[in-house]
């Protein structure tokens, strides 16, 4: 993450050579300031006559952008095919953290916000973008001469594509939130691990964090799954996670050094009658090969007997609690960890608040001492500081053992005694209230979550029920969700779905018996809801959750018959009863074009289509989303990237409002010319000295429709200046580019 003022950030000279290829560059950014500002840029001088692309704040920006708006200028060498285009009617300086996403395909140049297409403009051609400079964030070459600024706020998950990313992509992103590319979520190819059906870790494709630059030189990436096997038909499955392949080659099995700890193995019968016993004499070792038709050979064998004080202390640890100790000069502190048994995950957390570095050292069967077998250094040498290291189940050595219990010694090597704190966590809750939303407990629950903490719950799942619905209704500011099914408690890294949408925006998953990758089974599930706030107030919600031995209503719609008096009950489309519903569509015979039409409402309510598939709030093709009781409609064509509407279209209906609404719904299949052609409405044009020149007008427009303007200077040729898609009856546009002659405009649709 790039924070605060005159923070800069410098990236290698080859980053951001985009040549004529297409790119997407996008990230997350915070900021109040309202001054104009660098963003990011691989600029060699402060003009537009060098190959250069370069991301800027407004206001009064040398293309045009008001205050709180982002623009992007994009030139070849000595200002040839030239393009900028800015976020017109956008404020991104609200404290608020925004997804930005820039994309170049072709000649076309677009601008996305928080998911949304906001900007989009042709070049007269393909730039070619190459350069010898650094690739820079956070500072500007302009800061020598127009008055722009360091970038004052934050931003995160900057990513570079040497690809146009699809709208979808942009958009899943976007709704991703928090989880980041790094989750399964992204829609960066990526892969879960399973080792015997349990998760053990994800791969996105890129680096290590969610700051990457991908491009056509991206080198193959070695990556490591470590497990335990707990019998001789060890599974392992990788599973796809994403729309985008993934390569992968030289799969080789490999037994890890020390994974038995230096070897050793269990006796038959127990040692612990030798406890507290005196160690002089003569010890023996008999092995017993039990084997039939093999001849086994001892090697070598030596006994290693570790002698402890009968009066240590041994401390042992209260998970989530930090005890503080006071070890003695030359001297070791033991500790007992008990692991609960669904632990996978066990954070050991050393904060050393004395002068001089210590030791933080693990045994699983011992008191380690810094040179006993089995002894493992989590830390060394570790300063005044808080250090953390993490044991997993399936990633050493060592190994986290689960339900069993470790040590760990804190070293000092100074003549001085030293303070410290130590803390361990597990990923399993281990002192929590749990509410259940099972009949006859109250279902829905209503309550508040304090600012930065987390609320747990468990619902059962009956053998008969095919689908089941988790909601968040009502939350009065921003809240996430997770669940798993059984234990552990679900948490922001480990969970089967979540649902991360901003702000009081509901928060809705549902699952079923053939979902993927975690299927609707009998039994308890868990739920967590976070509170992502870091101050108060309390987040109050209303949680419920709902099953169903049906998967769910399914309502057929008939060409220009519609469905009227519907009620869709709060929360993402279900109807009166609270039971999930969709609506289905069928299309046949290559119609050009159909509208989805939602009117009559008495609430906010939206409308998400998708095609041969069900849609949810985090994936759907299309979607209209008006404010209050206006209507909902989707008009979706032929286009170079849908060739054909064939296929059964499934509509969902999300209530926003905290009351049932009533509806109508339409289906209605439109024959080619059938769609009103954009007339520009009458006083609407107007034109703007300042800055060279603007030109604006206005037209009538069909929501939900794509259209092209085109300008000509001679009736004759004509270029495409732009490319949008409506979203109410109404659209603007202003063209930018400084007038030095006549120029003529002509709307038309795609064909």
């Amino acid at each position: 993450m790039l924070e605060s003022t005159n923070t800069e950030v410098i990236i290698n000279t080859n980053a951001g050579n985009f040549g004529t290829n297409d790119f997407t560059i996008e990230f997350w950014m915070q900021t109040i300031s309202t001054t104009q500002m660098g963003i990011m840029e691989k600029r060699p001088v402060c003009d537009s006559t060098d190959n250069m692309w370069s991301i800027r704040m407004g206001p009064s920006a040398p293309i045009g952008q008001a205050s709180g708006e982002i623009g992007i200028e994009v030139s070849a060498d000595n200002h040839i095919n030239y393009a900028s285009l800015v976020t017109t009617n956008s404020n991104l300086s609200d404290g608020v953290w925004h997804h930005v996403a820039f994309r170049r395909d072709e000649a076309e140049l677009t601008i996305y916000v928080d998911g949304q297409q906001v900007a989009d403009t042709i070049a007269p051609d393909i730039a070619y973008i190459s350069n010898s400079v650094p690739m820079v964030m956070g500072q500007s070459v302009c800061q020598c001469c127009d008055g722009t600024r360091p970038f004052a706020g934050n931003l995160d998950e900057v990513s570079i594509y040497h690809r146009s990313l699809a709208p979808a992509e942009i958009y899943d992103i976007y709704a991703a939130g928090r989880a980041g590319k790094r989750s399964t979520l992204s829609v960066m190819p990526n892969i879960t691990y399973f080792i015997n059906g349990e998760t053990n870790d994800t791969l996105v494709s890129g680096p290590g964090n969610t700051n990457f630059v991908t491009g056509p030189g991206d080198p193959w990436q070695t990556n490591t799954i470590g497990f335990t096997a707990t019998n001789n038909q060890t599974q392992v499955v990788i599973q796809a996670n994403a729309a985008l392949g993934m390569l992968l080659d030289d799969v080789v099995l490999q037994e890890l050094p020390n994974t038995n700890y230096n070897n050793f193995f269990l006796p038959e019968e127990s040692l612990s009658a030798f406890a507290g016993e005196l160690a002089a004499g003569l010890w023996t070792l008999e092995i017993r090969d039990m084997r039939s038709n093999a001849v086994g050979v001892l090697l070598d064998w030596e006994l290693n007997i570790t002698y402890s004080s009968t009066n240590v202390n041994l401390i042992t640890i209260q998970p989530g609690v930090c005890t503080n100790v006071t070890v003695g000069g030359h001297s070791n502190a033991y500790f007992a960890v008990d692991v609960p048994a669904k632990a996978r995950f066990a954070t050991n957390i050393l904060n050393n608040s004395g002068p001089q570095p210590l030791d933080l050292i693990f045994n699983q069967g011992a008191l380690p001492t810094g040179f006993s077998d089995g002894d493992f250094f989590l830390m060394s040498q570790v300063g005044t500081g808080v250090w953390g290291t993490v044991l997993s189940k399936n990633a050493g050595p060592p190994f986290l053992a689960s339900g069993e219990r470790y040590y760990l010694a804190v070293r000092n090597l100074n003549n001085a005694p030293q303070p410290f704190c130590l803390e361990v966590d597990f990923d399993v809750n281990t002192n929590f209230a749990i509410t259940s939303l099972n009949d006859p407990n109250p279902n829905p629950v209503t309550t508040n979550v304090p600012a930065g903490s987390v609320q747990y719950y468990f619902y059962d799942i009956l053998p008969d029920s095919l689908t089941a619905t988790f909601e968040i209704l009502n939350p009065s500011d921003d809240v996430d969700m997770v669940i798993s099914h059984d234990l552990p408690l679900p948490d922001q890294l480990h969970y089967d779905y979540g649902s991360f949408n901003s702000g009081t925006n509901d928060e809705f998953i549902v699952v079923r018996t053939n979902s993927s990758p975690v299927s609707l089974t009998p039994g308890r599930w868990y739920i967590t809801v976070y509170n992502t706030l870091t101050n108060p107030p309390n987040v109050t919600y209303t949680i419920r959750a709902g099953q169903s031995p049906f998967d769910f209503n399914v309502f057929s719609l008939n060409d220009q018959s519609p469905y009227q008096g519907m009620i869709a009950d709060p929360g993402f489309s279900l109807n009166g009863a609270d039971q999930l519903t969709y609506f289905s569509f069928t299309i046949t015979n290559n119609d050009a074009a159909v509208e989805f039409l939602l009117t009559n409402m008495t609430g906010n309510c939206d409308l998400l289509a998708r095609l041969n598939d069900y849609p949810t709030p985090s994936q759907f093709d299309f979607g209209s989303f008006n404010a209050g009781t206006t209507d909902e409609r989707l008009v979706i064509t032929t286009n170079s990237s849908l060739s054909s509407l064939n296929g059964t279209w499934y509509l969902a209906i999300p209530n926003n409002d905290p009351n049932p609404v009533n509806f109508d719904i339409a289906a209605n299949l439109l024959p080619p010319g059938s769609l009103p052609f954009p007339t520009i409405a009458s006083g609407t044009a107007h034109f703007s000295g300042a800055s060279g020149g603007t030109f604006s007008f206005t037209f009538n427009s069909v929501a939900g429709q794509t259209y092209y303007i085109e300008m000509s200077t001679d009736l004759v040729n004509w270029q495409t200046v732009a490319k949008f898609t409506a979203k109410t009856s109404s659209s603007t546009f202003t063209d930018v580019t400084p007038r030095d002659r006549s120029r003529y405009y002509r709307l038309r649709t795609p064909q």
